[in-house]
């Protein structure tokens, strides 16, 4: 290795009457040595360049030289060259270049130290290495990383993030959670009261849908908040579950006062449709082909003396009256709506049309009419739009 150039000059006093030497070479930087590259010394420039160990070197050689390491250099060829080290040099040359804590390798600006905690930068072998910064950003796709890669985004702008998002930080507030993958609505008391989040089962199939749970808060009088409910249930009430064993699937649809299902009643054949109601009334219909079996209809009993109006609901109507009554049918009639009204006493019924026209057998159109002819008859009346309809089945024989 030859001579070495300092940041300063042991020198004696200036002759008084010296010659004026040649001008010195013009330094200019050459990047990070290649083996590969040939660098030429003339008496007007030279060339300086950096190796792996961080080490600035200029060629002392005058010439072309190719394939001589400066590290390894016995020749003289390059000298070290320490008195020059400009901040643009460090930016726009050197790999892993610094500025403060900011390290600069290539195309990409980067922390200085890591998400394991270290400063080992020089390690970085790009973002599918092992040491990776708390910060990235890649000048040339646009990709890059934050927050120690818990926020992540690709170069055509995907983001992926772990942590969470918030709408503010006092009042009323929403929050993604990338963390267990949840919408929250939290109000400002910091109660939660909506969860919106994934389900994901194991049996079966597996099973995976989302869910929305809502929680109710009170506060008392003395201002204690307490929970007092919540409703926990997929979006829109709907449910979707995977097969059990041989059962096939099986669809819900749950509110806080219906619950609809679907499934297979004994053969894959067979098809069943459940309708509950809260206060225990239900419509279960089961299907085989064109076939609707098991179809029950809510009933009335009606007793007494007095005088029943009917709902929408009353469709099966038993009279046990006592005296003659007066039975008024659903004064705003769904369209299609069917009334079986049977007289089980020997007092009379009269159907009263409540401001509709009752149409009879013969054509005649009244406004109201006897529940059949006698003791045991069922009177039937269905609302086609325009007329109740009337027709009636006379009792059995015995």
């Amino acid at each position: 290795m030859g001579k070495k150039y300092h940041s300063y000059f042991d020198v004696g006093l200036m002759p008084k009457d010296g010659t004026q030497g040649d001008p010195g070479p013009t330094y200019y930087p050459a990047g990070i040595y290649d083996d590969t590259i040939e660098y030429v010394r003339t008496k007007i420039h030279a060339p300086y360049v950096i190796t792996v160990s961080g080490q600035y070197y200029v060629l002392e050689k005058f010439g072309i030289t190719k394939g001589v390491d400066p590290e390894t250099d016995t020749t003289g060829t390059w000298v070290i060259f320490d008195f020059i080290k400009y901040a643009f040099f460090e930016v726009a040359m050197v790999n892993f270049g610094k500025i403060a804590a900011a390290v600069f390798s290539g195309n990409v600006m980067m922390s200085q130290y890591g998400i394991d905690g270290t400063n080992n930068y020089k390690n970085y072998s790009g973002e599918a290495g092992a040491w990776q910064p708390n910060i990235l950003f890649n000048f040339l796709t646009g990709s890059g990383h934050l927050a120690g890669g818990n926020i992540k985004w690709d170069e055509e702008g995907n983001s992926l993030f772990t942590g969470s998002i918030q709408s503010s930080d006092e009042g009323n507030k929403i929050v993604i959670d990338g963390g267990d993958r949840s919408l929250k609505m939290i109000n400002k008391y910091d109660k939660q009261l909506v969860n919106f989040y994934f389900y994901e089962g194991t049996s079966g199939w597996g099973t995976s849908y989302p869910v929305l749970r809502m929680d109710l808060w009170r506060k008392d009088a003395i201002g204690e908040w307490t929970w007092d409910d919540y409703t926990d249930y997929s979006p829109f009430g709907i449910d979707f579950r995977s097969w059990d064993n041989s059962l096939p699937w099986v669809g819900q649809l749950n509110s806080s006062s219906m619950n609809i299902s679907y499934g297979w009643e004994g053969t894959a054949s067979e098809r069943r449709i459940s309708i509950n109601l809260f206060d225990d009334q239900y419509l279960e219909m089961r299907m085989k082909g064109s076939v609707i079996s098991n179809l029950s209809l809510k009933p009335r009993i009606i007793l007494g003396s007095s005088s029943v109006w009917l709902d929408h609901w009353d469709v099966f109507v038993t009279c046990y009256n006592t005296a003659n009554i007066n039975v008024y049918l659903p004064s705003s009639p769904s369209l299609g709506a069917i009334k079986f009204i049977r007289r089980m006493n020997a007092s009379s019924i009269t159907v009263m049309g409540n401001g509709k026209q009752i149409s009879h057998g013969n054509g005649s159109i009244s406004t109201s009419i006897p529940a059949g002819s006698g003791r045991g008859d069922t009177a039937v009346f269905f609302w086609d739009g325009q007329y109740w309809t009337y027709n009636y089945w006379v009792r059995d024989p015995n």
